[in-house]
């Protein structure tokens, strides 16, 4: 049996997979139990409907859950947690320590991760834990094991956290991992569903942003590149494998290392049996006169690198100057170069996602109302044109801010630091759980407070989407008499909603009839009368079909109601006859291919 076991909240581990592969090097069996994989007797946990719960109800499911891992929890001497402060984590890992003590009071609990970071007396309190690692583990961890195990002392370390009596202990710097040990990792994966596994094959960020929480700032270290490419060869012969996600927050600033992976990728086959998806940054896709790198784009599309997730932050160049200058306070990137890379990767066949912020401290409204409007109209063409790879936009999310953060000491300062309520936190309080940035201007700090109140009460991270509008033009429109350059944004913001609104009317609509026509299809497989009582009795005797149903009715409404958007407003003006002969012929072959699929034409249903 284990002598530590890890307890997974997440649904990829791949921090703690990693150590316990560094673990296993010494010689210490470990162990990872994920809470939402089936055990033997079939106990199942989904981490989403865990968390909507009422506290007592995830508590109870919890406590059944930890009591099917039995004989492993029994025999284990040490657990270990990962604790984080983002929002959108549905499990709490104190509610798993406390749960733990309680039923297994001899096991020694160790907690880790980003929330230590952050709020390191609160999650170790809250959690009842007797030790806790800031920073980079994987020589601290196995060090904590050995010298617990031989009853050795432990202040000397760097990163514990521990107690002393009452009293919570903070170490003076937190545990790093040598460069050399880095380097020298072996490959390791995390299997994140059935076809994809997670990896990361390389530690640290070259930039500095304000809100970061990156404990290695300046020069990146990679893996081996060897050893990540015999790892993926490795991989290849499990048949079930078809992604790999690469986790390194900046895969591709290392532009040199980035283009030897993608051509060795490439010659050996590799882009042939997996596709890839990884995270960038505007910065690593565009060269230094500010234009798209089309060489290195080309390059990520023929590796099959098949979606990048880019932090793109925002669409104005005020709040970019705040949230992405470089130490030296230049700007990394103004929003038309972020643009022509976005459109690069486009026309490259090459799908990217881009993460949003709502602003900064100093964020005025007419800067997040041009952010906003830039959003509605991208938004609106990433949903409603065919034809191409179309870009996805992230809702404009309200700024989280963690200790040790420049963004959080001064909004700490300036009294812009908010709790999950939208209630200003005072002082520094080693309090548990996310803190929001909201504007020093005070109609924007209002709607801000009010967003995040809204989105705490429905347990949803605080932003601005196309949902959104009606609160953010309400505002636009109570300060465009004051401000010209408002109004025209305004105005602007308003017609991009509108559009967005009729054509989601247009969506919704269509969803219905198809969902309708599509449970008929299956009555009538079963030989059943096509009523409505009958797709009701359907829809609960079978609900995963009946969802199934549902998602694939929305899909056909959504690219059918595309295809016609884009071809019904092409100016078709200096088509030749022979073009237009080809656009007409090409929008009846659509009209054609959705009465083939759902039973109906164009004419949208009242």
């Amino acid at each position: 049996m284990s002598k530590f076991l890890f307890i997974s909240v997440t649904s990829s581990p791949i921090g703690q997979r990693i150590l316990q592969e560094r673990l296993r090097q010494r010689g210490i069996s470990t162990e990872i139990l994920d809470l939402s994989k089936p055990t033997g007797d079939k106990t199942e946990l989904d981490r989403h409907d865990l968390g909507r719960m009422p506290r007592a109800e995830a508590e109870s499911a919890i406590r059944r859950r930890l009591l099917a891992f039995g004989p492993q929890l029994d025999k284990a001497r040490y657990v270990g947690l990962t604790f984080f402060d983002a929002p959108q984590v549905e499990v709490d890992p104190s509610l798993v320590a406390r749960i733990l003590r309680e039923t297994h009071p001899d096991k020694t609990i160790i907690g880790g991760g980003p929330g230590m970071r952050s709020s390191p007396a609160g999650h170790f309190r809250k959690a009842n834990l007797d030790y806790a690692l800031i920073g980079e583990a994987d020589e601290a961890l196995p060090e904590l094991v050995e010298s617990l195990d031989k009853s050795a002392s432990v202040e000397h370390m760097d990163g514990l956290v521990r107690r002393r009596g009452r009293r919570v202990l903070l170490p003076e710097k937190p545990a790093k991992a040598s460069p050399e040990l880095i380097r020298g990792s072996p490959f390791v994966y995390s299997e994140e569903d059935d076809e994809t596994v997670g990896v990361l094959t390389l530690r640290g960020c070259p930039f500095a942003c304000v809100y970061c929480t990156v404990l290695r700032k300046g020069s990146p270290v990679p893996v081996e590149m060897d050893t990540v490419l015999n790892g993926l060869r490795s991989l290849a012969r499990k048949r079930a494998v078809r992604r790999i996600r690469i986790w390194d927050g900046q895969f591709f600033a290392h532009r040199r290392r980035a283009t030897l992976f993608l051509n060795r990728v490439i010659e050996e086959g590799l882009n042939k049996r997996f596709s890839f998806i990884s995270d960038a940054t505007i910065d690593s896709l565009k060269r230094r006169d500010g234009k798209p790198d089309e060489d290195l784009i080309k390059l990520v599309k023929k590796a099959n690198f098949v979606s990048l997730w880019i932090g793109l932050e925002a669409m104005d160049d005020n709040i970019l100057r705040e949230l992405k200058s470089n130490p030296q306070g230049r700007m990394r990137y103004t929003t038309p170069e972020a643009v022509r890379v976005l459109q690069a990767l486009a026309a490259n066949m090459v799908h990217s996602r881009y993460y949003l912020l709502a602003g900064g401290l100093d964020t005025k409204p007419a800067d997040f109302f041009n952010s906003y409007r830039c959003f509605l109209a991208l938004f609106g063409r990433r949903r409603y044109a065919a034809g191409r790879i179309q870009p996805e936009f992230w809702p404009l999310a309200v700024v989280s801010a963690y200790r040790g953060t420049p963004i959080y000491s001064r909004a700490l300062q300036g009294n812009s630091l908010v709790g999950r309520n939208g209630t200003p936190i005072k002082k520094d309080q080693d309090r548990v759980g996310v803190r929001y940035v909201v504007p020093k201007d005070p109609l924007l700090r209002d709607l801000f407070i009010k967003r995040i109140r809204k989105a705490s009460r429905g347990g949803k991270v605080p932003s601005f989407g196309a949902d959104e509008g009606a609160d953010v033009l309400r505002l636009a429109k109570q300060l465009a008499d004051q401000d010209a350059g408002v109004r025209g944004l305004y105005l602007k913001m308003k017609k991009e909603h509108g559009r967005i609104a009729i054509v989601e009317e247009q969506v919704s609509a269509l969803h219905r009839s198809v969902w309708k026509n599509l449970l008929n299809a299956e009555l009538k497989r079963q030989h059943l009368p096509e009523t409505r009582g009958q797709r009701k009795s359907l829809a609960a005797r079978a609900p995963e079909l009946a969802q199934d149903l549902k998602t694939r009715s929305r899909r056909i409404a959504e690219r059918f109601i595309s295809d016609m958007d884009l071809l019904d407003n092409k100016d078709t003006s200096r088509f030749t006859e022979e073009e237009k002969r080809a656009h007409s012929r090409f929008r009846l072959t659509k009209i054609r291919y959705m009465r083939q699929e759902t039973g109906i034409g164009w004419t949208m249903p009242a």
